[in-house]
């Protein structure tokens, strides 16, 4: 309704397009969200006026996965590849694409319903080969490219560089007092325990990772002692290492105060962004969908898992390896449970997992699975997750208590 809108200049209209993409890929960014963490939920799309009735109750999942690619293939027409805006954390058209990647896998995997199974769409297919089309834009644009350091990429997160070649889409925070207002704790919750009276501040370590899991990677891969801290940092800013059953106090390595290059503003607080994207899950979400799409992996499938497991590997990501490359020849769902694992080495402590594992319709089993396995290396290990998870039901929260309150018409999610 904006009078630039209709009769700015090019330039004005350019950027009241942009803008209008941007707030079109967000709405649909935390639909998404909303979809994934409880389900079907109340959904609208107007601003609220005073008459409004309230109450309006759930919507189907399916009619707001609609929305949300309308809202997102909207946005990716306006808004600019990153080589042609300002280095900053707004969205570009290649992150557009690749969370789009990300809700199709989403759309087309299983879901908890509101009858309690688990079930994906009769077409589900179609959605797998959207996200292919997607994923190849990108690959196709030159626009991304991995960084060649697995290490780097984190590296720039501590010390707040942005690189948009790999790291497509991230939540900016900064305060520049170091104050809460705008600042985050990654780096301290999610990192390797960093005693307060050190130069770097305080990391709590909150968050914790488990032995056998480290244990899984390859000895060649380069990802596992960036993925991974077995250690922490003492007061004189030296790295102790944990030793004996203390493996159950290993960390996220990803994120750490001694990577971040500066004395603390706050001895809790960073300026760390949090990434939602990186180049290297649109390669692997290009591979999942070459081989659901084509009932099996082709070429480009295994080139793109490759292309991730090379640079891990710390070679060129161009070249064959024999070290590095996946072995040809994997069936359909060989080659599944493979780039299953593969997301995990790669993506760890990034936010996806559970998302992940929903989709594909295994969390119950790798729950309990894992669980059993750490019971097997140390009978006492402190893991209860396959013990409480209950299928058909802690696959999505439940509504708030008060949310149910405020809208009568919402009904609780399943079993509980």
């Amino acid at each position: 309704q904006m009078d630039l809108f209709q009769n700015g200049s090019d330039a004005d209209k350019t950027e009241l397009k942009r803008i209008l993409g941007e707030a079109k890929f967000l709405r649909g960014l935390y639909y998404f969200d909303l979809v994934r963490f409880f389900g079907d939920v109340p959904f609208k799309l107007e601003p609220t006026q005073a008459t409004d009735n309230m109450s309006i109750g759930k919507t189907d999942r399916e009619v707001i996965y609609d929305q949300i690619i309308k809202d997102m293939l909207e946005a990716a027409q306006d808004i600019p590849w990153v080589s042609k805006i300002t280095l900053d954390e707004r969205i570009s058209k290649g992150a557009v694409k690749g969370i789009l990647a990300r809700v199709y896998l989403g759309r087309g995997g299983y879901s908890l319903r509101q009858d309690g199974t688990m079930k994906r769409p009769a077409n589900y297919k179609d959605y797998y080969a959207a996200a292919l089309q997607q994923t190849k834009e990108i690959m196709e644009s030159g626009e991304h490219s991995l960084n060649p350091s697995y290490e780097t990429i984190f590296r720039n997160y501590c010390q707040l560089k942005l690189e948009p070649k790999e790291s497509m889409f991230e939540v900016a925070f900064f305060n520049a007092t170091g104050g809460n207002d705008n600042s985050g704790y990654i780096g301290t919750w999610n990192s390797p325990v960093c005693n307060p009276a050190s130069s770097y501040g305080r990391a709590n370590s909150f968050y914790k990772t488990l032995p056998i899991f480290q244990k899984s990677y390859a000895a060649a891969d380069l990802r596992r002692d960036v993925a991974v801290a077995t250690f922490q940092i003492d007061a004189s800013n030296q790295i102790v290492q944990y030793t004996g059953s203390n493996d159950r106090l290993w960390a996220p390595g990803k994120w750490r105060r001694n990577w971040q290059n500066t004395s603390p503003k706050d001895l809790n607080n960073t300026d760390i962004n949090w990434v939602l994207l990186r180049y290297a899950d649109v390669l692997l979400m290009r591979a999942e969908a070459e081989n659901e799409v084509n009932n099996g992996p082709n070429a480009a499938a295994y080139e793109a898992v490759n292309m991730v497991r090379r640079r891990g590997y710390g070679l060129s990501v161009t070249a064959t390896s024999a070290v590095a490359d996946i072995a040809a020849g994997l069936s359909k769902e060989q080659f599944l449970t493979m780039l299953q694992k593969e997301r995990a080495f790669e993506l760890c402590f990034e936010g996806f997992r559970k998302f992940d594992l929903t989709r594909w319709n295994i969390i119950g089993k790798t729950l309990r699975e894992t669980e059993a396995a750490l019971k097997a290396y140390r009978n006492n290990f402190p893991y209860i997750a396959g013990t409480y998870f209950r299928d058909n039901k802690h696959e999505l929260y439940p509504i708030p208590t008060r949310e149910i309150e405020l809208d009568p018409k919402i009904t609780q999610n399943p079993n509980y």
